[in-house]
């Protein structure tokens, strides 16, 4: 991908970090301020991307549960979502007690 101009790839980080509020101000404050980082910026976007998919891996990481040996009651599972969930359980390796 070739980029027209500064302009271009200042707009594409703006959009691409619009989501990140704090990282979106950070930003803005570098081009706005015309900061040296400017001038390399595939340095700056390689880092920047770096920071946000390390950070999305640590938000939106799941807990790990073994639900092995373990005795789950659930009153209402006999139909509905709690038959779903008690299914669900059940193949996760928990003893289910309806």
């Amino acid at each position: 991908m070739v980029f027209a101009s500064i302009d271009e790839v200042v707009h594409l980080f703006k959009v691409a970090l619009c989501h990140y509020s704090s990282m979106a101000l950070t930003f803005a404050v570098l081009v706005f301020t015309g900061h040296p980082l400017l001038s390399a910026w595939p340095l700056t976007f390689l880092a920047l991307t770096v920071v946000l998919l390390v950070w999305q891996r640590i938000v939106n990481r799941r807990a790990r549960v073994s639900w092995d040996n373990e005795t789950v009651l659930i009153t209402g599972g006999a139909s509905g979502l709690g038959q779903l969930l008690s299914q669900t359980l059940a193949l996760n390796g928990a003893t289910v007690v309806v």
